[in-house]
């Protein structure tokens, strides 16, 4: 059995001998559809969390005696990180700030044009493992460094511009951090080896234009001396 806050309010009981999973909400209906429970190891899952599920969550396991263990949550706000600018093809790195992840952390990176709803990438260290998204738009592209978190795109795209959202999980607190990245599409265009023959071409031109002047002047300065 799962209870919530000083009041202890029941929010999620697992009966271990039928199976069954009945899941309740406080008064202010702050848990919604957010509560999952494992039915093999009585565990409790939160999605789409926010600020206000910070606070104390008291498991209660009852079987030949009564135990108790108490989880203090804590959820801290968005944290905005700047922009990032980059040109279309360079790679660029989205720092978590920590030099070493620590363990029982789950580094958990989402991506959107508008929204960060795609899931890019995550580092279980309870699992050891360490997941990428299979799109395919992305593939051989996103990298996790399994130190630090941190997350690199390689050959950027126009369509990696968007809102990254890093959240950082473990028993005690839930930390979140975003980034705005702007990719900068080249203009369309002609290419350098075109426009280095133009280059050339007009040099060209420059030059035969001051031998024809050249030419010019000297057969009127011989004209007028022969006048005389």
């Amino acid at each position: 059995m799962w209870m919530y806050g000083a009041q202890r309010s029941i929010i999620a009981k697992l009966n271990g001998k039928s199976q069954m999973i009945s899941f309740y909400d406080v008064d202010d209906g702050r848990f919604g559809d957010r509560l999952q429970l494992d039915n093999q190891t009585g565990s409790l899952s939160i999605s789409d969390i926010r600020t206000k599920l910070s606070g104390d969550y008291q498991l209660r396991i009852i079987s030949s005696e009564t135990s108790y263990k108490t989880f203090s949550l804590t959820v801290h706000d968005v944290f905005f990180a700047g922009l990032t600018n980059t040109k279309e093809g360079d790679s660029f790195t989205l720092h978590t700030g920590f030099h070493e992840i620590q363990k029982h952390d789950v580094i958990l990176w989402m991506f959107g044009p508008l929204s960060p709803d795609t899931f890019l990438a995550e580092i279980n260290t309870t699992l050891g493992q360490i997941s990428y998204s299979d799109d395919a738009r992305l593939r051989n592209r996103v990298r996790l460094d399994d130190q630090s978190g941190s997350l690199t795109i390689s050959n950027s795209r126009s369509t990696d511009t968007g809102l990254y959202q890093l959240q950082i999980t473990n028993s005690k607190e839930t930390f979140y951090k975003r980034y705005n990245v702007f990719v900068d599409a080249p203009e369309p265009g002609l290419s350098s080896g075109v426009l280095a023959v133009i280059c050339v071409f007009m040099l060209m031109i420059v030059a035969a234009a001051g031998i024809a002047g050249v030419c010019y002047s000297r057969r009127k300065y011989s004209r007028l001396k022969g006048k005389y």
